[in-house]
């Protein structure tokens, strides 16, 4: 009779053990410090080469990007400014808002609406004593009204002023004797500048011309004999 067995089944299997494997923190602060390092060692160009890209593909856009055309409104019931003031080079004169005018002999164009109602203090000073000069843009009507209705030849203009110190005497006695008092004072100035600087435009003979017309004028205290002494000490203009 054949034996017979039977497996006993109550009995738990056993298992392979599991392996936990623990971080540290200080492990995972070393893998994060790693990412960086691992992400430059990818970088295969340099940065100068970088550089040399981003520059080539920004002048390849401008070249076929179209020109812009840039057109700025004229202004309307234009009114030109001229100043004549004796200032220094690389100065500005300030006129608030209706703009600046950057050197002596220039000018500064602005509308006639703003004319009428942007004209702060210093810009109506420098228009009572004619260092600003209203060119053009106003009828006879308004000049008269802001003070600015002059006679021919009685002012200096941006031409006579440029070429003040280049007129031969005779000339510049004839267009000196014409002007009124406040731009015989801005050429005495341009002059005395001038003696300043040893301007060889300046000659003993237009100096005593001058005067001479300063005298015929009636003026007693001529700057320009003033400036003769200063010039030519051994004169004695009468």
């Amino acid at each position: 009779m054949a034996k017979t067995t039977t497996k006993k089944t109550g009995e738990p299997k056993a298992e392979a053990p599991i392996e936990e494997k623990l971080e540290t923190p200080a492990q995972n602060a070393q893998e994060a410090v790693s990412e960086p390092e691992k992400a430059e060692e990818k970088l295969t160009i340099s940065r100068s080469e970088l550089d040399a890209l981003i520059a080539s593909a920004v002048a390849s856009a401008m070249a076929n990007s179209a020109p812009q055309i840039v057109q700025v409104a004229p202004t309307e019931n234009p009114v030109v400014l001229l100043f004549l003031g004796g200032i220094m080079p690389g100065s500005t004169v300030t006129l608030g808002e209706l703009g600046n005018i950057y050197r002596d002999g220039g000018t500064l164009t602005v509308s006639k609406e703003n004319f009428f109602s942007k004209l702060n203090g210093t810009a109506e000073f420098m228009l009572r004593t004619r260092q600003l000069i209203v060119v053009s843009g106003l009828t006879d009507e308004e000049r008269e009204r802001y003070g600015v209705l002059y006679n021919e030849k009685e002012l200096l203009n941006e031409k006579t002023y440029g070429r003040l110190l280049t007129y031969s005497p005779e000339e510049l006695k004839t267009i000196y004797a014409a002007l009124c008092p406040e731009h015989k004072a801005i050429a005495a100035k341009a002059f005395r500048t001038a003696i300043d600087n040893q301007d060889s435009r300046v000659t003993e003979e237009k100096l005593k011309l001058l005067a001479k017309a300063d005298k015929e004028a009636g003026i007693k205290d001529s700057t320009f004999k003033a400036m003769l002494a200063m010039f030519a000490p051994e004169t004695d203009e009468d």
